[in-house]
C-alpha cells in the first residue's frame, strides 16, 4: 500500500504535466492578442482615421534579434536579385546579417524595379538564395503630411486604420520600437484608398473595438512560412488576416478588408 501512493502521485503529476503542455491552437494565439489590446483616441485627417492600439500588458518579444529591411539595406546586410522568368518575376535574397530580417507584405523591395512582397517574411540570419513572394507594385502614394509626422502614444504597438466608417487595416507589432520603424509603410498602404474615398462618416472607438473582437470569428489555420516562424492565416467575409510568430512571440499581425464587406459581422465562425 505504501508503494501505491508514490506511484499514484507520479501518475497524477505526469497527467497534470501533459494537460499543462497541451498545444495552443492558432485561434487561441490570436484571441489572446486581441483580448489584451486597448484602442486609443484616433488621429483624423479628412476621411482617414488612425487608432493607436496599446497592449494592456507588455507583449512578449521574440528572443531572436530582428531588424527591418530598411535597417538591413542601410547597413548593406542583404542583396536582392530580380529574375524575370517566363511565368512571373521572382526575387532572390541573400543575407549577411547576424539577425533575422523582417520584410512586411506590401513593402516595395529596393532595386527590383517596382516589385512588392505579397506575404510577410522573416528571413533567417545568413540565409542565401531565399525566394521571396512578389508581385508588381501599385503606383506609390504617400500618407498625408500630417499623418507622416503624427506622434502616437509611446507605448503604442499597433495601428487600426479606418476610412470613413470602414476599417481597412490593422497592424500589430511586438513593441512600440518596432512599430516606429514600420509606421510609414503601414500608413502608405492605406493612403491610396483614403485619397479615393468620399465617405466622411467617422468610425468611433466602440466600432474599432468591436472589429478587433470579431477577429475571433475568423477561420484560423496554419500556413508554411517562407522562412522562419509560425504563420497563421484567417479568413472571413471580406476580411483576410495573417499573423507571424517566432517562439510563441508575435512578430506581426496584419488584417486587411475588401470593399464588398469591410466591417465584420456577427457571423458563425467557419471551420478550418
Amino acid at each position: 500500500m505504501r508503494n501505491r501512493i508514490p506511484l499514484l502521485f507520479a501518475f497524477g503529476t505526469c497527467c497534470a504535466s501533459a494537460v499543462a503542455a497541451a498545444p495552443i491552437s492558432t485561434a487561441d494565439l490570436v484571441s489572446a492578442l486581441v483580448a489584451g489590446l486597448g484602442v486609443g483616441e484616433p488621429l483624423r485627417i479628412g476621411s482617414l482615421a488612425v487608432f493607436p492600439l496599446v497592449a494592456r500588458s507588455p507583449l512578449r518579444e521574440p528572443a531572436t534579434r530582428i531588424v527591418t529591411i530598411g535597417e538591413a539595406t542601410e547597413h548593406a546586410w542583404l542583396t536582392l536579385r530580380r529574375q524575370d522568368l517566363w511565368a512571373a518575376p521572382r526575387v532572390l535574397m541573400d543575407s549577411w546579417a547576424d539577425a533575422a530580417i523582417f520584410l512586411a507584405a506590401g513593402e516595395e523591395l529596393p532595386g527590383t524595379a517596382g516589385l512588392v512582397l505579397t506575404r510577410d517574411v522573416l528571413a533567417a540570419p545568413g540565409v542565401r538564395g531565399l525566394s521571396l513572394p512578389v508581385s508588381p507594385a501599385f503606383p506609390p502614394a504617400g500618407p498625408p503630411a500630417e499623418m507622416a509626422v503624427a506622434v502616437f502614444p509611446a507605448t503604442c504597438e499597433g495601428l487600426l486604420v479606418a476610412i470613413g466608417s470602414q476599417v481597412v487595416s490593422v497592424d500589430l507589432f511586438p513593441s512600440a520600437w518596432f512599430l516606429a520603424r514600420m509606421k510609414a509603410g503601414v500608413l502608405r498602404r492605406s493612403a491610396r484608398a483614403a485619397l479615393a474615398s468620399r465617405d466622411q462618416t467617422g468610425l468611433d472607438r466602440e466600432d474599432a473595438e468591436a472589429f478587433l473582437l470579431n477577429l475571433n470569428d475568423l477561420a484560423w489555420t496554419r500556413r508554411e512560412p517562407v522562412s522562419l516562424g509560425l504563420e497563421v492565416v484567417g479568413a472571413g467575409p471580406g476580411v483576410e488576416a495573417d499573423a507571424l510568430f517566432l517562439g510563441g512571440a508575435l512578430v506581426h499581425l496584419a488584417v486587411v478588408t475588401h470593399e464588398e464587406h469591410l466591417l465584420l459581422g456577427a457571423s458563425e465562425p467557419q471551420r478550418p
